[in-house]
C-alpha cells in the first residue's frame, strides 16, 4: 500500500495484512510504504494497537520523503488485521538493547552485544540506546590487519562467543556504522572498507521476538576474501546434512580431515584442498543434492552422547475447513531460545536466494582445516607444528549480494519436523511481509479494490495443496522442490489446477471483483490462491530461470551441473504450468496476468537461445527429454505467440527444433516392422513412436501458417509420418528431406549412403557438446548397413541394473567407444572437456569424419604397468566410410591411462568371438565382419550378461542378459499408433579388448550376404595407418588413416597426406583424396 499524505492529518494510512494461507503467524513484521507530502520528521508516526517502527525510503529521519512503517502483528489463518497509522503515536518498548562489552576484540575494536531476549549476537562498534539511531567511523591509526577484525554478526551462547574474523591479505582502514533500535526491531550497518579501496557492506537486523539474525550483504573485497566464524571452542560433534529428501539430517564429524567421508556427509565439490575438507556449502538452489553438500542451510552441534527423544514441534495438525482437512496448520513461533544449555546448534539459513548474486563464488560453508590452535593466520597452512583440524563457517566475501540468517539454539537431537525447516521457507523466503505485498485480490475493471473486500475466505480451491506444498511442508527443500518440473505435481495436478479455476471462470463471468468474490466466499479459493501460487512457481526460490539459462562464463549464471543447468526440461514443465495459472488469471482480469505472459515468454526464449543448437535445432538434452521442448514450443509458444505479437510458428529456431528429427531418423529397419525410429542416445532407451503425436501437431500448425520456410517442414515431417508408417497430418503434402552426410552441431556427425533404398546405410559418430541426459559416450559409434543395425548402445540404451552409475547404462562399458580407466567420460561442460567433430569430408563413394575427445590430464596412470608420455589425455577417433557397407576405424590415443575399447553388438546372442575378429549375424540374412588389424595379437571378449562390478549398490541385479528378445515397443502413439510391429529383439552383447597400454589401434565393419566370404582385412605399412579390406563383391579399398602427415607407396599407390582412399573394383579405379597433397592409384 503506498499513499500520499498531507502534512496536517492524524490518521495518515492504514496496514491492511490478509492472511490467505493456513499458518498461524505469531510476532511478525509487516510492513506498509508511504509518501509524506511535504516531507516531515518520521516522530510520532506508527501504527496503533501494534509495536511499530518507520524505515526510511528517501529523505532523512528529520526530513522524510517516502518511509516504510513496520508492525509486529500475529494474524490467525484465513484472516486479517487492519492497523490504523497516525502521525501522534506514542512509540513502545523497544526490541531489544545494544550493551557495550567490557572486552576489546583482538584488534583494539570495541564490541557490542545486541540482544531481543531470546538471542544474542556480537558486533563491533554500532550501538544504539532505545529509540534512537546512531552513527560513526572507526579509523586506526594505521590500517589494521584484518585477521584482527570481527565480523558484522555472531550469535553466541552463554559458553561459546567465538571468535570470528576477516580472512584477507588486505587492510582494514576505517569500519563506517550505524545502529538504529526501536520497537519492532534492532538494525545496525557495517561498511568495512581496505587500504585497496574495496569494501564489504552488511546490514543486520534482529526482529523482536526472533531467534536469528538476517544479514544482508554487498561484498566486494575480492581475492580469496572471507568471514571466519571458528567453531573450533563449541566442541561440536555433529554437522547438519541436509538432502533434497530428508531435510533434517545430522552427520558425525570424524577426527580426522583426511577422511574420504564425514559420516553420511562430505561437501563432493569439483576442486581438492589439501589437508582441508569441506563438509557442506550453503548454496542457492541445490536441485537434488546431486553434488553432495550443497544445502540451503547449515548446523553444528555439540550434541550429548545420549540425545534424549526430541520434544513436539510447534506444528500440528489441523483441520482448516471441511474441505482442506490435510493442511497442515503450522505455528511458526518458536519457544523462547534458552542460550545457556549444554549443547547448542550454530547455523545459518538461506534467506531470498531470488536476490543472491554472483553464486558460482558467493556461498557459506563449513570447512575443517589444520589450523594452530587460536593462531588465525595458520589456518589452512598445511604441514605446521602442532596444526589439528579445525572448524569454522566460511563466508566468502569476494563478490556479490548475499542474504542469510545466523542463529544460535539449543538442542536436544534431531525432530521430525526441526525448527530451522520451517524458518527457512516461511521467515527467509516466504515471510508474512513478502506474501502480504502480492496482488491476491482485485476488480476486473482496475478500480481499487476496498480493504473490506480483501478480507480471506475460508473455502479451499485447486491450488490449496500446491500452495501448502510450499508454504507448510517440512520435507526436503521445504516444499520448494514442489516447483522443480521433475515433480508430478507440477506437470499434472498445477496445471489440472488452472483449468480448473479457468473454467470456473468462463462459467462465472460476473465473479472478476475482489468484492463479488468476498460476497459469495470465494476469494481465497478462486482469485487469491491461484495468485499466489502462479507468484510461488515463478519465484527464482523454487527454480533459478534465467540464470539457469545463462552461459557458464556470465557472472551471474548459477552453480553447474544439477544447479538449475540441469535438468532443461525441468524448466519447461514449470513455466508450461505457470502460463496455465497467468491463463486463469486473465480470464479472471487479474492486472497482473500480463506479467506472467512476460516471464513465461522470457523463460522460453532463454530455452532456446542457450538450449537449442542454432545450427541443427538439435535440443541439448537427450532424445527422449527433448519432447519437453516440443511441448513448449506447442504450448507455450502457441499461448504467448498472439499475446506478444510474435508468431513462434514462423521462428527459425522453433522449425529447427522439429526439423531436426528428420535429419537424425534411422534407415528403414526390419526389425521394427520397416519403420524408422529414433537412435535412443542417451537417457531413456527405445521409443519406436517417439515424438508422432507432437511432430504430427507441429506439422498442422506449420501448414497453417502458409511461410515457405515453415511449410518445407511441415512437409519433411509429415514425410516422417508417411515413412514411418503413421498417418499424414490432413492438407499437409509430404517432401522428403535431403538426408545429405552432415555435421549436427551438439550431436556429431552422420553419414549416409543409398537414402531412400532398402539398402540405405547409417553411421552416426556421436561427438558434440550437448550432455543434459546423455552418456559417458564420447567417440561412440551407431552403426547400419544396408538397412541392417549392427552397432550402438547396450540393450538400445535399456541395460539392466541402476539408471545411475551403471557402466553399461551410463558408463563407457555401454557404447562403442573407448574407456580411459580413471577418467570420468561425462559430457559436462561445467566441470569436463566436450568432443568435438574436429574435421569431416563428404563425398560420392566415401566420407570421412574426426572426432576428438580429451579429459583432464593423467587422473589416475597405471604406475604398475608404466606410464607412457602423454601431452593430452585422451584419443581421436578418424572414421572412413566406404559406400555403402564398409567403415574404417583409427583409434589414436595418447593417454598415461589404461585404455578398454568397447564395441556393443546389436545383433546380440547372434554375435561370436574368434581372437580379434568378431562375426555379426543378423536374422534379415546380412552378416556383419568385424576385425582389430592393428595391433597384431588383440584378443576380443565377449560379454553376453550384465557382470562388472557394480561397487555392491542395493538394488543392483548381476548377471543379468542385455535386453530381452521379445522387447514391447517404449512408445506407441494412441492417437496415430501406425501398422502393427513385432516385438523388439534388443539383446546385445559388449565386446571388449585391453588395449595396450599407450598404443593405438585399426579397426574396421564390413557387411555381406550370410553366405558370402568375409570380409578381410590387412595392415600394410606395420603400423595401422594404411590398411587394405578386401569384399566378397570383388572391391579391394585401400585406406589411409594417419594422425600427422606420411607418405606410402605400394602396389600402385602413391600416398602423401593423412587421409584418404582407393576403391578398386570391377568398374575401375576410384581415388579419394579426403586430406592429402597426393593421392595417385593405377
Amino acid at each position: 500500500m503506498l499513499l500520499a499524505l498531507s502534512a496536517q492529518a492524524a490518521e495518515i494510512g492504514e496496514l491492511v495484512v490478509n492472511n490467505h494461507v493456513q499458518i498461524d503467524w505469531q510476532d511478525q513484521p509487516v510492513s506498509t510504504d508511504l509518501v509524506l507530502t511535504p516531507a516531515r520528521p518520521i516522530s510520532g508516526i506508527g501504527a496503533v494497537g501494534a509495536p511499530s517502527q518507520v524505515e526510511v525510503l528517501d529523505g532523512t529521519p528529520a526530513a522524510a520523503s517516502r518511509v516504510r512503517v513496520w508492525a509486529l502483528v500475529s494474524v490467525a489463518p484465513r484472516a486479517q488485521i487492519r492497523l490504523k497509522i497516525r502521525d501522534d503515536v506514542v512509540a513502545g518498548a523497544p526490541a531489544g538493547t545494544f550493551a557495550n562489552l567490557p572486552i576489546e576484540e583482538v584488534g583494539g575494536i570495541p564490541l557490542v552485544e545486541a540482544t531481543n531476549g531470546r538471542l544474542r549476537v556480537r558486533l563491533p562498534l554500532a550501538s544504539a540506546a532505545p529509540g534512537t539511531t546512531a552513527s560513526g567511523t572507526w579509523v586506526p591509526p594505521t590500517p589494521r590487519s584484518a585477521f584482527l577484525v570481527p565480523g558484522p554478526a555472531l550469535p553466541v551462547t552463554a559458553t561459546w562467543s567465538g571468535p570470528d574474523w576477516i580472512d584477507s591479505r588486505q587492510r582494514i582502514s576505517a569500519i563506517e556504522w550505524q545502529a538504529e533500535s526501536g520497537p519492532v526491531y534492532l538494525r545496525w550497518k557495517l561498511t568495512y572498507r581496505t587500504d585497496a579501496g574495496k569494501s564489504w557492506v552488511a546490514e543486520a537486523r534482529l526482529t523482536a521476538k526472533s531467534d536469528f539474525v538476517v544479514l544482508s550483504e554487498a561484498c566486494g573485497f575480492g581475492d580469496d576474501s572471507r568471514w571466519i566464524i571458528d567453531l573450533g571452542g563449541l566442541g561440536a560433534n555433529r554437522f547438519h546434512f541436509a538432502t533434497d529428501a530428508k531435510f533434517n539430517r545430522w552427520s558425525e564429524i570424524t577426527p580426522s580431515s583426511s577422511s574420504a567421508d564425514e559420516g553420511q556427509g562430505g561437501e563432493n565439490d569439483f576442486i581438492s584442498v589439501p589437508g582441508s575438507k569441506c563438509l557442506t556449502r550453503m548454496t542457492i538452489w541445490s536441485q537434488f543434492n546431486y553434488i553432495r553438500g550443497k544445502q540451503e542451510a547449515l548446523g553444528v552441534w555439540a550434541a550429548p552422547p545420549e540425545p534424549p527423544t526430541a520434544p513436539a514441534t510447534a506444528a500440528s495438525a489441523t483441520a482448516a475447513s471441511a474441505t482442506t482437512a490435510e493442511v497442515i496448520a503450522a505455528s511458526p513461533s518458536a519457544p523462547a531460545a534458552d542460550t545457556t544449555a549444554p549443547s547448542p546448534v550454530i547455523g545459518g539459513f538461506i534467506v531470498r536466494p531470488d536476490r543472491w548474486t554472483r553464486a558460482k563464488l558467493n556461498h557459506v560453508a563449513l570447512w575443517k582445516r589444520p589450523q594452530v590452535g587460536g593462531d588465525r593466520v595458520s589456518r589452512g597452512v598445511v604441514g605446521l607444528p602442532g596444526a589439528a583440524p579445525r572448524l569454522a563457517y566460511e563466508a566468502t566475501l569476494i563478490d556479490g549480494h548475499r542474504e542469510w540468517a545466523l542463529y544460535a539454539k539449543p538442542s536436544t537431537g534431531p525432530s521430525k519436523d526441526p525448527w530451522y525447516v520451517t524458518q527457512h521457507i516461511r521467515y527467509g523466503i516466504w515471510p508474512l511481509d513478502r506474501l502480504n505485498r502480492l496482488v491476491l485480490a482485485w476488480n476486473a475493471d482496475g478500480s481499487p479494490v476496498a480493504p473490506e473486500h480483501a478480507k480471506p475466505t475460508a473455502e479451499a480451491g485447486p491450488f490449496i495443496k500446491h500452495v501448502a506444498s510450499v508454504l507448510l511442508d517440512t520435507k526436503g527443500r521445504c516444499g520448494l522442490q514442489h516447483f522443480n518440473g521433475s515433480n508430478p505435481s507440477m506437470r499434472g495436478g498445477y496445471a489440472k489446477s488452472a483449468a480448473a479455476v479457468a473454467a470456473w471462470a468462463a462459467a462465472n463471468p460476473t465473479q472478476r471483483s475482489a468484492a463479488d468474490l468476498q460476497a459469495s466466499g470465494k476469494l481465497t479459493a478462486m482469485m487469491a490462491e491461484p495468485a499466489l501460487a502462479a507468484a510461488l512457481a515463478m519465484d527464482d526460490s523454487a527454480y533459478p530461470g534465467e540464470r539457469a539459462t545463462l552461459p557458464w562464463s556470465d557472472p551471474e549464471a548459477l552453480n553447474p551441473f544439477y544447479q538449475g543447468m540441469e535438468n532443461m526440461n525441468f524448466n519447461v514443465d514449470r513455466y508450461e504450468s505457470v502460463l496455465k495459472a497467468g491463463e486463469a488469471l486473465e480470464a479472471l482480469g487479474c492486472p497482473t496476468a500480463p506479467e506472467i505472459f512476460a516471464d513465461v515468454r522470457r523463460e522460453f526464449e532463454c530455452q532456446l537461445v542457450r538450449y537449442v543448437y542454432p545450427r541443427s535445432g538439435l535440443w541439448e538434452e537427450s532424445h527422449n527429454y527433448a519432447g519437453s521442448a516440443l511441448s513448449a514450443s506447442d504450448k507455450v509458444g502457441t499461448a504467448i505467440g498472439p499475446r506478444v505479437g510474435v508468431d513462434y510458428n514462423r521462428d527459425p529456431r522453433v522449425l529447427n527444433l522439429h526439423r531436426v528429427w528428420t535429419t537424425i531418423l534411422s534407415p528403414k529397419d526390419p526389425a521394427f516392422g520397416g519403420r524408422r525410429i529414433v537412435p535412443p542416445i542417451g537417457d531413456h532407451g527405445l521409443g519406436v513412436g517417439e515424438h508422432v503425436p507432437r511432430l504430427t501437431a507441429a506439422a498442422k500448425r506449420f501448414q497453417a501458417t502458409g511461410d515457405p520456410a515453415a511449410l518445407v517442414v511441415a512437409g519433411e515431417l509429415a514425410w516422417s509420418m508417411a515413412d514411418r508408417g503413421y498417418t499424414v497430418p490432413d492438407g499437409v503434402a509430404p517432401i522428403a528431406p535431403k538426408l545429405p552426410s552432415r555435421w549436427i552441431e551438439g550431436y556429431g556427425t552422420t553419414l549416409r549412403s543409398g537414402v531412400g533404398t532398402a539398402d540405405e546405410s547409417y553411421v552416426i559418430v556421436r561427438a558434440g557438446m550437448s550432455w543434459g541426459h546423455h552418456h559417458q559416450d564420447k567417440g561412440s559409434l551407431w552403426v547400419w548397413l544396408n538397412g541392417i543395425h549392427f552397432l550402438g548402445d547396450a540393450a538400445w540404451g535399456g541395460p539392466p541394473g541402476e539408471h545411475y552409475w551403471n557402466p553399461y547404462k551410463q558408463g563407457p562399458a555401454g557404447h562403442s567407444t573407448l574407456e580411459l580407466v580413471g577418467v570420468n567420460n561425462w559430457p559436462l561442460p561445467c566441470k569436463y572437456p566436450t568432443p568435438w567433430i574436429a574435421d569431416d569430408w563428404f563425398g560420392a563413394g566415401a566420407d570421412w569424419t574426426l572426432a576428438r575427445c580429451r579429459y583432464p590430464y593423467n587422473p589416475e596412470p597405471d604406475a604398475s604397468a608404466g606410464t607412457p608420455p602423454a601431452l593430452v589425455n585422451g584419443f581421436d577417433r578418424h572414421v572412413l566410410f566406404i559406400h555403402p557397407d564398409l567403415i574404417v576405424v583409427r583409434d589414436a590415443v595418447e593417454s598415461p591411462c589404461a585404455t578398454i575399447w568397447h564395441v556393443n553388438s546389436l545383433q546380440g546372442p547372434r554375435t561370436t568371438v574368434t581372437g580379434a575378429q568378431a562375426t555379426l549375424a543378423s536374422p534379415q540374412g546380412l552378416t556383419g565382419d568385424l576385425a582389430i588389424l592393428h595391433p597384431a595379437g588383440a584378443v576380443l571378449d565377449l560379454i553376453p550378461t550384465h557382470e562388472r562390478d557394480m561397487d555392491d549398490r542395493p538394488g543392483t541385479a548381476p548377471h543379468l542378459p542385455f535386453g530381452s528378445a521379445t522387447t514391447p515397443m517404449w512408445t506407441v502413439p494412441k492417437d496415430n499408433p501406425g501398422p502393427p510391429a513385432p516385438e523388439i529383439d534388443t539383446r546385445t552383447v559388449n565386446l571388449e579388448w585391453k588395449m595396450p597400454l599407450g598404443s593405438s589401434a585399426t579397426w574396421f565393419l564390413g557387411a555381406r550376404k550370410a553366405d558370402h566370404p568375409a570380409v578381410r582385412g590387412e595392415v600394410l605399412d606395420g603400423v595401422g595407418r594404411v590398411v587394405r579390406l578386401s569384399h566378397p563383391d570383388g572391391r579391394v579399398v585401400t585406406a589411409f588413416l594417419g594422425e600427422r602427415d606420411f607418405t606410402w607407396t605400394g602396389d600402385g599407390i602413391t600416398f602423401a597426406g593423412r587421409t584418404g582412399a582407393v576403391v578398386r573394383s570391377a568398374a575401375g579405379v576410384t581415388v579419394h583424396r579426403i586430406r592429402c597433397e597426393r593421392l595417385d592409384a593405377k
